[in-house]
């Protein structure tokens, strides 16, 4: 079993933790753990300490954001729809394809 971190232990990685988020914008559990080599659920307390402090905000499963328009740029990203075609699929590509080849081969041995 592992050592308990000592408070000095404790304020460093909050403190390097809302370092980091204010240095990159935003930052996940699953990075501070892998940088820090802590364990997981440690790693979601620091979270909470330091969003507890008022510097910061942690938005759901996200992660933690150095302030409030961070999180709304993310979210402005991670839902929009940048890049993608709102064109219908025309009737040819409907039809195309290995499993529509065979469909319509067996349709044409029945009629």
């Amino acid at each position: 079993m592992a050592r308990p971190k000592t408070s000095t232990q404790k304020a460093w990685y909050i403190e390097r933790i809302i370092h980091l988020t204010q240095q990159h914008g935003r930052i996940t559990v699953k990075d501070a753990s892998a940088m820090f080599g802590l364990n997981r659920g440690t790693t979601e307390k620091y979270f909470r300490e330091a969003a507890a402090r008022g510097s910061l905000v942690r938005h759901g499963r996200c992660g933690l954001f150095r302030d409030q328009r961070a999180t709304i740029d993310f979210d402005l990203q991670r839902f929009s729809y940048a890049g993608k075609t709102n064109q219908a699929p025309r009737y040819s590509d409907l039809f195309s394809g290995p499993v529509m080849r065979r469909v319509k081969s067996i349709y044409r041995a029945i009629a």
